[in-house]
């Protein structure tokens, strides 16, 4: 599906180029925090809060399209995963880890394997999970176990009939991944507490739909209570909430495609939807965040309310809340970007970053207030003949298509992230 959007949507660039939009947003093991963009991971260094950006290419091929998944390590080692094995770097691995986030290096047991997610145990670095799913060759998924930091996975799992989408962890260990099947429509809730060796099953309920109308299902988010996973077509999710014991709770009907979801220590949950709303739902009732900006990726750390933004309209990449989503701050704009890490010489990110790095800063945002240097006098105010009319959306959505471009983006933004 992913594969497919990108390869039809006239607006699918290669990573470097592709529109600026923000996936994701959470801390990282080292005390910074981290954002999964469509051009390339952000990641803050705890020491003096610099962002800087890794290419995607690290562990794509060239021109690639599909955007890596990542996952970030109890220890600071990031594993990134290419959900297409064509677009892998090494064409047919599609796994890399990385200690340093300098060298990239394929993992060993994925070789041919179409993983699609992977998730770091956040109690214990050696452990991991990934999922893949055989999609093209309609031959069902797998899941698969690593207990050496992800340096080499062992299939713990596999059935003909189960595509596996989406894996998450609890704060404390336990491992939820959901499944959908689609000859005989189904979707379940899988559950594992010993890190990921074995695995209880639970049936989830399918919404009403339309013969041949395909039913996802993605879990969205796993805690001490339990795990959230949205269930149905697409852009009209439901989300229901499965206790370990396998107990089903209707949560909300929002009609959107639910993206990401947070929850505060209150019970409050965030989600975010159809990669442009955010929402709140609490004990009265869902509310859409009105005005929050623009984006797709939503978290809470304590008191505040952090969301991963479309910096291609403003340059805005992250914003907070301290106020239940009533007023919001940006913390993080696109202009404060550096360049990649310094790597040593043959590692792939100065490799293959480094000499996308200029094209790709050329085309980031101004800082706010900052007005652009083009070397020649201010037009005479009354002389506005040859001006073209102003562009809804500023520069960066002028450059990159103007308002078409946005409308045939939202499909591939959505596969972008961990659903689709």
């Amino acid at each position: 599906m992913v594969t497919l959007l990108a390869l039809l949507s006239p607006t699918a660039y290669a990573h470097a180029t592709a529109l600026l939009e923000g996936l994701e947003v959470q801390d990282h093991a080292l005390g910074g925090v981290v954002v999964e963009a469509s051009f390339g991971v952000l990641w803050q260094e705890p020491q003096d809060h610099a962002w800087h950006w890794i290419c995607h290419e690290a562990v794509t091929q060239e021109g690639a399209v599909i955007a890596p998944r990542y996952a970030f390590a109890a220890d600071g080692a990031v594993l990134a995963v290419v959900p297409a094995l064509e677009q892998a770097r090494e064409p047919g691995r599609p796994v890399y880890r990385s200690e340093d986030r300098c060298d990239w290096l394929p993992v060993a047991g994925l070789d041919d394997v179409p993983v699609i997610d992977v998730a770091a145990d956040p109690t214990d670095p050696a452990r991991a999970i990934v999922i893949a799913s055989d999609v093209a060759g309609g031959s069902g998924g797998s899941i698969h176990q690593s207990v050496d930091g992800g340096r080499t996975f062992e299939t713990v799992l596999a059935a003909p009939e189960r595509y596996y989408r989406s894996v998450t962890h609890t704060s404390t260990g336990e491992v939820w991944v959901a499944a959908a099947w689609y000859d005989a429509p189904g979707a379940w809730a899988l559950h594992s507490i010993d890190g990921g060796r074995t695995w209880r099953e639970h049936a989830l309920p399918l919404p009403a739909v339309a013969a041949g109308t395909d039913v996802d299902a993605d879990v969205l988010l796993a805690d001490e209570t339990g795990a959230w996973f949205a269930i149905g077509p697409f852009r009209d999710d439901q989300l229901v909430h499965v206790t370990s014991e396998g107990v089903i709770t209707d949560v909300a009907e929002p009609g959107l495609e639910l993206t990401d979801l947070a929850r505060s220590s209150d019970g409050t949950l965030w989600l975010a939807g159809n990669a442009d709303t955010y929402l709140r739902l609490d004990t009265t009732g869902t509310t859409v965040l009105e005005d929050a900006p623009t984006g797709q990726g939503v978290q809470v750390v304590g008191d505040v309310l952090r969301l991963a933004l479309r910096s291609r309209l403003d340059g805005t990449q992250l914003v907070e809340s301290t106020d239940r989503g009533e007023t919001f701050t940006p913390t993080f704009h696109l202009s404060e970007l550096r360049p990649p890490p310094v790597c040593p010489a043959d590692s792939p990110v100065a490799l293959r970053c480094d000499p996308l790095w200029p094209a790709l800063e050329a085309r980031l945002p101004l800082a706010p207030g900052e007005q652009p240097d083009t070397g020649t006098d201010a037009p005479d105010p009354d002389d506005t003949a040859d001006i073209p009319p102003a562009v809804e959306g500023g520069e960066e959505k002028a450059r990159c298509g103007g308002g078409s471009a946005a409308v045939l983006l939202l499909p591939l933004a959505l596969a972008a992230r961990r659903r689709r």
